[in-house]
């Protein structure tokens, strides 16, 4: 039996397993895995993002300036590196590999902002937000 998040078992996987076959007892026990799994992923998601804490809003927001400065002057910098060219021009797409037809080893290009040009303009607009 698999022990859920909750502390308890499933009965119903409990019973499947010993042989109870039916359809919807099947049914019944896959979607009892499945939520199993979600409560995990929950857990996880909770233990990488973190739960709520007491915090002064003034030095949040002032560390949250901060850290998108950091971030808004990283990219800028990338930005500056790039080839006037690649800021409106580049690779979308690239496929290398054995496809149905045989060996694939093909690029797209196209016309468009580059990827760190937006993702600069999308920090310095959180920035002004912040």
């Amino acid at each position: 039996m698999r022990a859920h998040a909750s502390g308890g078992r499933c009965t119903l996987l409990a019973a499947w397993r010993q042989g109870g076959k039916a359809p919807q007892l099947q049914k019944a026990a896959e979607r009892c895995v499945a939520e199993a799994a979600a409560r995990e992923t929950m857990a996880k998601a909770v233990r990488t993002v973190g739960l709520p804490i007491d915090v002064d809003p003034g030095r949040a927001l002032l560390a949250e300036i901060h850290r998108t400065a950091g971030h808004v002057a990283w990219l800028r910098d990338k930005v500056q590196k790039q080839e006037a060219e690649q800021l409106v021009w580049g690779k979308t797409q690239t496929e290398q590999g054995v496809g149905p037809r045989g060996p694939v080893d093909s690029t797209t290009e196209k016309a468009g902002p580059s990827v760190w040009y937006e993702l600069y303009l999308k920090e310095r607009d959180h920035l002004a937000k912040v």
